[in-house]
């Protein structure tokens, strides 16, 4: 059985890699970005150029869906060391609720940051939070490991 997915941030990083992937194990994937018109169309792809800023671009984007992949990302500057970053919130919520009003429950929210290109854009005090789920436990003030 297909599914039906739309994935927003469908044109790059893990965006792109999820159309690869749905279209890899025959689900339809609507590919939702601001840029998907640029998508060479092919079976299985519906790409959906779309602003997830805007409500109803998301509202429209979810008609038909029985899954969400929401991996929209951001180009990194050093303007976000003082100015506040707020797409990911205000998208969020625009998603959600336009997820509830559709009947959509299922959602996987993703992000890259801390991987890839986005690594050596981060400030000491971001890169605290990002250690690999790999690497050693770190000792706590009782000498235990966590």
């Amino acid at each position: 059985m297909s599914t039906h997915i739309t994935i927003f941030g469908a044109t790059s990083g893990i965006g792109q890699c999820a159309v690869e992937e749905a279209l890899r194990r025959n689900h339809t994937a609507r590919a939702f970005a601001r840029s998907a018109g640029d998508m060479t169309a092919r079976p299985g792809l519906e790409p959906f150029p779309g602003d997830a800023r805007d409500p109803a671009n998301v509202a429209e984007a979810l008609r038909g869906t029985d899954a969400v992949i929401y991996a929209l990302g951001i180009k990194e500057s050093v303007s976000m060391l003082w100015k506040e970053v707020t797409l990911f919130s205000k998208t969020t919520r625009i998603l959600l609720d336009a997820m509830q009003t559709a009947g959509v429950s299922r959602l996987v929210a993703v992000t890259g940051f801390g991987a890839g290109r986005s690594r050596s854009a981060m400030s000491s005090v971001e890169s605290l939070g990002t250690r690999p789920s790999w690497a050693a436990p770190t000792p706590t003030r009782t000498g235990r490991r966590r």
